[in-house]
């Protein structure tokens, strides 16, 4: 697994600079402030600090990202790489979650003790301008999901995404599920609606240079029966 890792960074990278020799290299870094971190309906950790950074050449991205609760204890770090061909993503992500303190670092990649979980995405947007509907695939397919008899998962999610404006705020109504049993990532036996949300951004003009993106979300997970409300800000 370790080579594996190495090799997909390398490739990444030659993939990178390949793509900088056709189209300028662009770098984006920002931080989010949230009431709670909640993702993918599922409720993570309570008020956290989020920062990521990404490098984008021609058609390829490279990013990192990550989440700290405000205790210190819960955190994140997810690595993605990103296709984006068209109207299509595609997306590899080393997601990895741990506890500050675990027995069990970060450079353990055995299938059955690693607290990562590697994740391939593919994503498209409809070509239309008034209906730039989102549906994206997320599967799991190696790391810490496992069945009860210790058989990789493949948990699976699914996601409908559809931004618009609307009094001068930017939305998005999000409707996401998993389309057969995934019990060990997002806790449902079957066919299941985790992820029924909806969220407001406002740009927030705080100097004549400066604005301070604000932004909330609430968030109903049928499957659970549970709801979340998150409010926040983003620096960048």
């Amino acid at each position: 697994m370790k080579i594996l890792i190495y090799l997909l960074f390398f490739l990444s990278v030659c993939f990178v600079l390949k793509a900088e020799e056709k189209e300028g290299p662009a770098l984006r870094f920002s931080g989010d402030f949230v009431s709670s971190y909640i993702w993918r309906g599922l409720y993570m950790s309570p008020a956290s600090i989020q920062p990521s950074i990404e490098f984008e050449a021609g058609k390829f991205t490279i990013g990192a990202w990550g989440s700290v609760d405000f205790n210190g204890e819960d955190k994140e770090v997810d690595l993605t790489l990103s296709y984006a061909p068209g109207n299509f993503v595609f997306t590899l992500t080393d997601m990895w979650w741990s506890t500050q303190g675990s027995d069990i670092k970060y450079f353990n990649y055995n299938s059955h003790e690693t607290e990562h979980t590697f994740e391939g995405s593919v994503a498209y947007t409809l070509p239309c301008e008034r209906f730039p509907l989102t549906l994206s695939w997320n599967t799991i397919f190696a790391g810490m999901d496992k069945k009860a008899n210790g058989k990789q998962a493949f948990a699976s999610y699914v996601e409908l995404t559809y931004p618009f404006t609307f009094k001068n705020t930017e939305w998005e109504a999000v409707c996401g599920f998993t389309p057969y049993k995934a019990e060990m990532q997002y806790e449902t036996s079957g066919f299941a609606f985790t992820n029924l949300a909806l969220r407001a951004t406002r740009e927030l003009r705080l100097t004549s240079s400066f604005t301070l993106p604000l932004f909330a979300e609430l968030a109903v997970n049928p499957a659970l029966e549970d709801v979340h409300f998150v409010i926040g800000f983003t620096l960048r």
